[in-house]
Order: C-alpha cells, then sequence, then structure tokens
C-alpha cells in the first residue's frame, strides 16, 4: 500500500536535509494505492501437482492476513472453508494440531 501527500513550503523554508530528515508533518493526503505482485506461472500447477500427490500444502507468510488469503486462494492452497491464522495463533497450535 502506497499513501501519496505532499506539503508546500515557502521558498527558502525546505530544511537543508529534508532528503535525509523528510518533514512527515503537516503533510495533505492526495490519494492510497496499493500493488500486487503476480503469481509465477508455474505456482498454481505445482501446488496443483503435490496436492494430487497427497500433500498438504500450507503457506507461511508475514503478508496481512487479507493480502495472504487472497495469495493461498490464487494459487489453490485456500479454498471454501479453509482456515487461514495469523501467527500468533498458528505459534500457539499443539504438534498435533498442526
Amino acid at each position: 500500500t502506497i499513501v501519496i501527500a505532499h506539503r508546500d513550503f515557502a521558498e527558502g523554508e525546505l530544511p537543508e536535509d529534508y532528503i535525509t530528515n523528510t518533514p512527515d508533518d503537516d503533510l495533505v493526503f492526495e490519494g492510497i494505492t496499493g500493488i500486487m505482485d503476480p503469481l509465477r506461472s508455474d505456482v498454481k500447477e505445482a501446488v496443483a501437482t503435490v496436492q494430487k500427490a497427497g500433500i498438504m500444502v500450507r503457506m507461511v507468510t508475514g503478508d496481512n492476513i487479507e493480502t495472504a488469503k487472497a495469495i493461498a486462494r490464487q494459487c489453490g492452497i485456500l479454498t471454501e472453508g479453509g482456515l487461514a491464522m495469523e501467527g500468533p495463533a498458528f505459534r500457539n497450535l499443539t504438534g498435533d494440531e498442526l
């Protein structure tokens, strides 16, 4: 996610160290956008291949939970009725629960 904002400075008011010490107060919000890296072309097929071989595929990521679920759906890991959880809950699972 990328936020775009600006701040106007009067002539001569811009701090000399603005590149290394970026002013981040009194900003005017311009917009917000998101970017998405597409799946590699072979991921969905690779997941399907190992699933057909009887391997249960799990994905562990540091992404936001909604982002992670969207990616897992795209590549066939998260299916209808499947489970997605965040790190703290995952780390509390017992060996039997995994």
